[in-house]
C-alpha cells in the first residue's frame, strides 16, 4: 500500500484513489481471497467424537498386527506378500483373527515401512506381490520388544477403561442398595415405634 495513506484513509475517501492505490488494494483483496481458500475452519462433528475405549482398542489392534508381521521374520529374513499373509494368520491372536481385514494388514505394513523396520522391493514381473525384508532397526526393535510392549500397554489400557466403567456402574448400584437399606431401616424403626 501507499505509505502516505492508511487503509482507513483509502476506505473513507475512495474518490482520492490513484492508480497505485487501486493496485495496492487489488493485491490486498487477492491475498485475502487466497487466505480464505487456504484456511478452513476446524469443525468438530459431535457424531465422530472418539472415546478413549475406541482409541485403546485401535492401538491394541494396530500394534498387535505390527508385532505379528515382525514375528513373521523369525522364520525368514525376506519373503513375499503371499507368505506374509499366510504366516500372519498363523501368528495373530484369535480375537484379532476374525476381524482382520486386508486394509489393516496394508496399513500396518505401511507403518512398518515408514518407521524403517521393514524394506520393500517391487519386482516388475509381479507388482502385486512385493518382497519384504526386515532392516537392522526392525531387528533391534524386535529384540527390545518395542511393538510387543506397546501392544500390551494398549491392551491393558483398553481393559482398564472397561473395568473403570464397570466399577462406576457397580458404585452407583451400591449407592442405590444403600439408600434402599436406609429406607427399609427407617420403615422398620417407624413400625416398631408405632407398634408399641
Amino acid at each position: 500500500m501507499n505509505s502516505q495513506k492508511s487503509l482507513r484513509d483509502l476506505t473513507n475517501n475512495p474518490d482520492d484513489w490513484n492508480k497505485e492505490d487501486l493496485n495496492d488494494v487489488n493485491q490486498l483483496i487477492q491475498s485475502v481471497n487466497l487466505l480464505k481458500k487456504s484456511v478452513e475452519p476446524y469443525v468438530i462433528d459431535k457424531s465422530v467424537i472418539i472415546k478413549s475405549k475406541d482409541i485403546s482398542l485401535k492401538y491394541y489392534r494396530e500394534y498387535s498386527i505390527m508385532t505379528s508381521i515382525i514375528e513373521c521374520f523369525i522364520e525368514k529374513n525376506e519373503f513375499d506378500y503371499r507368505y506374509l499373509t499366510q504366516s500372519l494368520y498363523n501368528n495373530i491372536s484369535n480375537n484379532l483373527y476374525f476381524n482382520l481385514t486386508v486394509s489393516d494388514i496394508k496399513y500396518s505394513i505401511k507403518r512398518l515401512i515408514t518407521l524403517g523396520y521393514v524394506e520393500v522391493k517391487i519386482i516388475e514381473e509381479d507388482t502385486h506381490n512385493p518382497i519384504f525384508k526386515i532392516t537392522d532397526i526392525g531387528i533391534d526393535h524386535f529384540r527390545q520388544q518395542t511393538l510387543q510392549n506397546l501392544a500390551s500397554a494398549s491392551f491393558f489400557n483398553y481393559h482398564t477403561y472397561n473395568l473403570s466403567k464397570r466399577s462406576e456402574k457397580m458404585n452407583i448400584l451400591m449407592i442405590i442398595i444403600a439408600i434402599a437399606s436406609l429406607v427399609v431401616a427407617i420403615c422398620a424403626i417407624y413400625v416398631s415405634i408405632v407398634a408399641k
